[in-house]
């Protein structure tokens, strides 16, 4: 794999009503994205929106930015991998079908994600 365009040095966390909810770190391509826990990803998912179509298209915007980067973002909800997006990653039918590019949402991850508390 060719070097990235651009490298990433993260160490970022976020907390929601006093706890935290997600950390962000990135060490050169990958940027690495740990929601605490299923109920964390819906509240946080619930606030912005990310149900509504414009949201839903500046995700895949996003995606597309990080892939002209040469970087990847990998979504992990506890320590079970749901989503990948940018370079390299091709949607996947449940992306596609919920009208996301270049962003694999994975079914068995988001079912294990909701099963493992």
């Amino acid at each position: 794999m060719a070097s990235p365009d651009l490298a990433v040095d993260a160490d970022l966390t976020v907390e929601r009503d006093g706890a935290e909810a997600l950390r962000v770190s990135g060490d050169g391509a990958v940027v690495e994205v740990i929601i605490r826990s299923a109920g964390a990803a819906l509240a946080l998912a619930r606030d912005a929106g990310l149900g509504s179509g414009t949201r839903r298209r500046m995700l895949s915007h996003a995606a597309g930015l990080l892939a002209r980067g040469g970087l990847t973002a990998e979504v992990r909800v506890g320590a079970v991998l749901v989503a990948r997006a940018g370079a390299s990653v091709r949607a996947g039918i449940l992306s596609r079908l919920a009208g996301l590019e270049r962003i694999d949402v994975r079914l068995g991850g988001l079912v294990a994600a909701v099963l493992v508390r």
